[in-house]
């Protein structure tokens, strides 16, 4: 079986990144490829994505409840908008499952996130399936919108917060055990970096950005393709989450922080950031905001002068 990117050339027939190529939809700023499609409607433009969210695939039900994991598939379809620096505007989503409370439960979370977070809940739709599946579509709003493809060479490379918590998390229950709660809090309840992002893209120039869903790696891997270059990163200056810490030494700590996936904070570049706009960032969000390297000519991500395989999380990479 192919990976994940010859599947959906399979199915789009042709790469995810080209857009339109016919011209015949010609509102389409953006199609597959991103973490979002953009649509213009004249004075602006809808930013419209959609993520899945499958038991036995992205989360058990004997490791979380059904509540977190709607929580959890909602706030994982909103980071794409932050990636995109979109101000949200409408949710919907669709549930499936065989068990009717846990549906509920499931769905009932999904809209109490949207609630707190000012995002009317617009429908969707609920069947019977195999298993608890969420589908939940996400519509945002921007006049400029973030794309992968936008940095140039020689600028730096950042990511909000930090990372490893909910790969550490992951490594326990897939060892039979159970995570600590600081690392399990992490995976049930990952923070979409809405307000954060619409800040600094008022604030500073962000030439380019993704959202961390499969790992450091991997999804730098995907940002220097789409705008054409190569990243540098360093290992001594990525953001490693106490979580990640607990019980294990720190090569194994930062290895979780590089290729763990189910992060959810947002990677991207920038000519340059200034102290004073980290510093008000911390200050605001409470949250870090570290610099881990920067763009350059080529392709690929290296690491420490080392060029990585970026491996991280693929649906079909592994299958047969």
């Amino acid at each position: 079986m192919k990976g994940e990117r010859e599947l959906i050339a399979r199915i789009l027939g042709r790469p995810a990144a080209v857009d339109d190529p016919d011209g015949a939809f010609p509102s389409v700023l953006l199609g597959p490829g991103d973490d979002a499609g953009v649509v213009s409607r004249g004075d602006g433009d809808l930013v419209v994505s959609t993520d899945l969210s499958v038991e036995g695939v992205h989360f058990r039900l004997d490791w979380i409840t059904a509540a977190e994991a709607g929580s959890r598939a909602a706030a994982a379809a909103l980071s794409d908008l932050a990636a995109m620096g979109a101000a949200p505007r409408a949710i919907l989503f669709s549930l499936a499952g065989c068990d009717p409370d846990c549906i509920t439960s499931a769905g009932i979370a999904a809209r109490e996130l949207a609630d707190r977070l000012g995002i009317p809940v617009l429908g969707g739709d609920i069947s019977r399936a195999p298993v608890l599946t969420m589908d939940m579509v996400v519509i945002g709003e921007t006049s400029a919108p973030l794309r992968r493809s936008g940095a140039e060479v020689d600028q730096e490379v950042w990511v909000t917060g930090a990372l490893g918590g909910p790969a550490a998390a992951l490594s326990s229950w897939q060892g039979g055990g159970q995570p600590l709660p600081a690392a399990r809090l992490r995976f049930v309840s990952p923070a979409p970096r809405l307000s954060e992002m619409l800040w600094l893209k008022g604030a500073s120039e962000i030439s380019a950005a993704i959202d961390l869903s499969d790992g450091l790696l991997r999804d730098a891997e995907r940002l220097a393709a789409a705008s054409g270059l190569g990243l540098d990163l360093e290992a001594d200056l990525i953001p490693v989450h106490p979580a990640a810490m607990e019980g294990r030494g720190l090569g194994e700590a930062r290895g979780l922080a590089m290729r763990g996936g189910e992060e959810y904070e947002i990677l991207f570049t920038s000519p340059a950031l200034t102290a004073a706009i980290v510093r008000e960032f911390t200050e605001r969000f409470g949250l870090e905001l570290t610099r881990v390297g920067r763009t350059r000519t080529g392709s690929g991500v290296s690491l420490d002068g080392v060029m990585t395989d970026a491996a991280g999380f693929d649906h079909f990479e592994h299958t047969e």
